[in-house]
């Protein structure tokens, strides 16, 4: 009999001792309704909660559960959706106020952060920023379109105005119409207007971080108003941005800054930095005119773009050693197809001084070693080389010196970093390249883990992928180490292998199919599931399949790569051993040309689903194979309520931790106006409401349809 086991209970109420300013940042990290119930726990914790550090105010927090905006899709007609939105705007707005009164007396207030869709503004928010701004507040962060939560951004017309003229004066004296000092540091802009009268504007001489996303700037001359009082801005980002086609930067104005993102401001012409301060550089987009004159200049980060153009320009790397000869740090993420454009058109530039090289590319063949050999051709000084690779083709066996480009001797590289490594006989012999050709090599390192880069300086790393386990690492072992023995180079090759406590992952599909009887078996009580595919793996689900039945999976996503077309197959056999399931997420990354036909003609047989209610898509590109299985779904899912179209592929990066790809130029060129034309025209006929890119589409599921700028 086994004894019980006895635990002692020390009434000491350690926390209750703890000083206030401390409970208050406790507090200060839970929603508003659960800081509020702690004032019930006795008279010490009664008025904790009216003292926070943070105000954080948005639908979770705030309001009740049948006014969250993931009650919208509930709503059929425009009439009924139009009073839910009206009714959860006046219940977000009274609770807000309610709770501010009770706050009153706080003397310093650190962060607000706003999220909520308005609809048509509200005169209440200029009171809390006005409110924030008494209380000496550090960092503002507004967003006020739940597009997350699929509630319908507003339109131009009823885009908030920020309330420049509250924002404060930093001249002591003459405070503006304020009448108070400001001491804001750090202003995040989602979905509203920013145009500061040349009045109004020196309440941002305090900033140090301006982060602008989908913001109206009105005209280029609110924009220099702005620039022009912005005297400690040290990071600028514009993303998305509108009514700007020009972007100078030039001293005086923001005579701190260093470092500058400007992404997809589709509206942008040219580029014009006068610099003495800026460091860093981030652009993404069309091509646009370049004039830099920024000595200090010296990290620039850019993705070559995906149009045919672009290509044969291979903008904006032409461009770089002219207009920025003095680059030490480069950072450059290419398609698939770059590697044959690189080898015909760089050879005839040369970056001097260029010292820390980044690539980030993507083969659904072979990594071609050509590219490799020219980029280290034109930095003779480089020191550093990371390459971030992910080759989505199945392995090879055989490591061939036939087709290597001419050695050469590199006299600088002292380092090298592989990652995203699975074992394919390209990426050894990049690496055993590498290692002949660079006679001052003192550092290689291969890591199976694939750095991906998020966007703003940010990386994450995505899993390691069984190829690297089943056969990947002993092949790699086996060249390298032979390799690296005959020179005095520190050879690392990562063996990181996920814990268990990630089991909740199956990285493949084969931990399933290997034992299809007693899998299923071991997790009958499973209701979510996240799987990670690999390429090749659509035949090999519709064979093994059919034999499974999850009888209480609710929620399932599924991670997808292709190099070809997706395969409508396996989705058909994923819902059919999925009876009762409610959630399919697919987030897909197809690498190939997009092809422009729609088809029926390989379809599986349709089927009736009774029980899947939300879908979402992300990583579509346009591809008519993405189509094709949104349109499939639409019509065997007879109770889907709603469905999600996202271009921004999202991507698992270990540990419960989700990050986003950039939406690709496919997206915008081509394919959004496909994916636009095909889905609307079936969505219309049912009570779907479609979403795509955040936007409602449908007619029938609630407001009209709404185009992007």
């Amino acid at each position: 009999m086994k004894k019980r086991r006895v635990v002692e209970c020390n009434e000491d109420d350690y926390i209750s001792k703890l000083p206030n300013s401390i409970l208050c940042n406790i507090l200060s990290s839970l929603k508003v309704r659960e800081g509020v119930r702690t004032s019930t726990l006795s008279s010490i914790w009664e008025h904790i909660y009216a003292n926070p550090t943070n105000l954080v105010l948005d639908g979770d927090n705030i309001l009740k559960k049948d006014h969250l905006a993931s009650n919208a899709w509930r709503y059929q007609s425009a009439e009924q959706r139009f009073e839910f939105n009206r009714d959860r705007t006046l219940a977000f707005v009274k609770n807000v106020n309610k709770y501010l009164s009770n706050v009153e007396h706080v003397e310093k207030i650190y962060r607000l952060s706003v999220c909520f869709t308005f609809g048509n503004g509200s005169t209440d928010l200029d009171e809390w920023i006005r409110f924030a701004l008494k209380k000496k507040v550090e960092e503002i962060d507004l967003c006020l379109s739940e597009e997350e939560n699929h509630l319908t951004a507003p339109n131009d017309a009823s885009l908030h105005v920020f309330p420049c003229d509250i924002v404060g004066n930093n001249e002591g004296a003459s405070e503006g119409a304020s009448g108070f000092k400001s001491f804001l540091k750090c202003l995040r802009l989602a979905h509203c207007v920013l145009a500061p009268h040349m009045s109004y504007n020196h309440g941002f001489s305090t900033l140090t971080t301006l982060d602008l996303f989908r913001v109206d700037l009105k005209s280029e001359v609110h924009l220099q108003f702005l620039l022009s009082s912005c005297s400690n801005v040290e990071w600028l980002g514009l993303c998305e941005c509108y009514n700007m086609e020009t972007l100078r930067i030039e001293d005086p104005f923001c005579e701190k800054l260093k470092y500058l993102n400007v992404s997809l401001c589709q509206q942008l012409k040219k580029l014009v930095l006068h610099s003495n301060s800026l460091e860093s550089l981030e652009y993404k987009g069309r091509e646009v005119e370049f004039v830099f004159d920024a000595p200090r200049l010296t990290t620039f980060y850019s993705p070559v773009s995906d149009t045919a153009a672009c290509h044969k320009k291979l903008w904006p790397i032409l461009k770089l050693p002219t207009v920025l000869p003095q680059m030490e740090t480069l950072i450059l993420q290419c398609s698939c197809f770059m590697g044959e454009v690189m080898k015909n058109r760089l050879p005839a530039l040369t970056f001097p001084w260029l010292r820390h090289l980044e690539v980030i590319k993507v083969a659904t063949v072979r990594q071609d070693l050509g590219w490799v050999a020219i980029i280290l051709k034109t930095c003779p000084v480089l020191r550093t080389l990371e390459l971030h690779l992910r080759t989505y083709c199945c392995i090879d066996d055989e490591v061939s010196e036939s087709e290597w480009p001419e050695e050469f001797s590199h006299e600088h590289l002292k380092e090298v970093v592989i990652t995203g490594v699975r074992g394919h006989s390209s990426e050894i012999e990049i690496a055993i390249y590498l290692l002949r050709i660079a006679s001052a090599l003192e550092k290689m390192t291969i890591d199976p883990s694939a750095k991906v880069y998020l966007g703003k300086g940010k990386w994450g790393h995505e899993d390691i992928l069984e190829d690297w386990r089943n056969k990947g690492r002993e092949k790699v072992h086996k060249h390298l180490n032979q390799e690296a023995n005959s020179s005095a180079v520190e050879l690392l090759i990562k063996n990181s292998l996920v814990g268990s406590n990630e089991m909740n992952l199956i990285h493949s599909w084969y931990f399933v199919l290997v034992a299809p009887k007693s899998s299923p078996k071991h997790f009958t009580q499973m209701e979510t599931l996240i799987l990670q595919c690999s390429c090749f793996m659509g035949e090999v689900m519709k064979n093994r399949l059919p034999a499974l039945t999850f009888p209480w999976l609710r929620h399932l996503e599924v991670i997808k790569v292709a190099t070809v077309r997706q395969d409508l197959g396996w989705v058909a056999i994923i819902l059919k051993t999925c009876p009762v399931l409610r959630t399919l997420e697919l987030h897909l990354r197809t690498y190939c040309c997009i092809d422009d036909e729609v088809s029926e003609s390989e379809w599986p047989e349709e089927f009736s689903h009774e029980h899947l209610k939300e879908v979402v898509i992300t990583g579509v590109r346009g591809h008519s194979s993405e189509i094709e299985i949104a349109i499939y779904l639409l019509r065997i899912a007879s109770a889907l309520e709603k469905m999600t179209i996202d271009p921004s592929a999202k991507v698992y990066l270990g540990k419960g931790k989700w990050g986003h790809e950039d939406i690709l130029e496919d997206w915008r060129n081509k394919g959004r106006e496909k994916v636009h034309k095909h889905l609307n025209q079936e969505a219309n006929s049912s009570a779907v409401e479609l979403l795509i890119n955040g936007k409602v589409q449908n007619h029938n599921a609630g407001a009209g349809v709404q185009q992007k700028r």
